[in-house]
């Protein structure tokens, strides 16, 4: 067995490698990345809404003052703007509430939330598989050129699709500690982790259900002994009322 300084030893490495991976991924993300392109498609319209909701956090709206007569089935000539779930909205209305309305607070929240949710990817390696697996996991998604564009802007659905993953892993890596511990805590933190990624893209966010019920039937597959799998059904259903 390995002597306790050389735990600490490989610890402190992947701590530093990690931290390595995070800054420069984050200084990469913001490089430019207050540019004043604004993609058509969605971008401009999260900002319209986005800035909206500085005036009125609870009413999301497109033309805030609608003089002409609109169709409210037309999510682009819309009112009250209802396209998008509200969670990434605020995040993009506090941020421009906090450092002005432009381009580069409007994209703030997607470089932090990428940039955390590459730290969530080691965390949940870490607690399913090892550290260096879990350091391969965070570098791949760290650099990955497809979340660059979705910060930049570049991608359609940009922050709302950042702030979607962010939530759901946060969940997900809740979920793993309830499901090794058995805890009540790790399961309610998980469903309202849930319940905000719905806030984020509606249905897709059931997907952590579907794991946790996953981790309920396994004992009853055969795949895991009944005793080291503490998660039973009540925590499913501690999890959806959460959520």
């Amino acid at each position: 067995a390995p002597s306790a300084p050389s735990r600490f030893d490989a610890r402190f490495l992947c701590a530093s490698l990690l931290a390595l991976i995070l800054i420069s991924s984050f200084l990469i993300k913001l490089n430019h990345l207050g540019h004043a392109s604004l993609k058509a498609l969605d971008e401009s319209f999260h900002d319209v809404v986005a800035k909206n909701l500085i005036k009125h956090p609870l009413t999301p709206t497109l033309y805030d003052h609608p003089y002409l007569p609109y169709d409210y089935r037309d999510w682009q000539s819309n009112h009250v703007w209802l396209h998008k779930p509200i969670v990434p909205l605020w995040q993009m209305a506090f941020s421009m509430k906090l450092l002005g309305v432009n381009t580069l607070a409007l994209r703030l929240p997607s470089a932090i939330l990428a940039t955390l949710a590459a730290w969530l990817t080691y965390a949940i390696g870490v607690e399913l598989l090892d550290r260096r697996a879990a350091l391969i996991a965070a570098l791949l998604q760290a650099f990955n050129p497809a979340m660059v564009y979705l910060v930049q802007g570049y991608v359609f659905s940009d922050h709302v699709d950042v702030a979607f993953l962010f939530w759901v892993e946060l969940a997900i890596y809740f979920l793993t500690r309830a499901i090794k511990t058995g805890s009540w805590r790790w399961t309610l933190a998980a469903g309202i982790a849930q319940g905000i990624s719905f806030l984020c893209k509606t249905y897709p966010a059931f997907i952590i259900s579907g794991i946790a019920l996953i981790g309920c039937l396994l004992p009853f597959a055969g795949v895991a002994p009944f005793s080291s799998k503490p998660f039973r059904f009540r925590h499913f259903w501690i999890l959806l009322l959460a959520t």
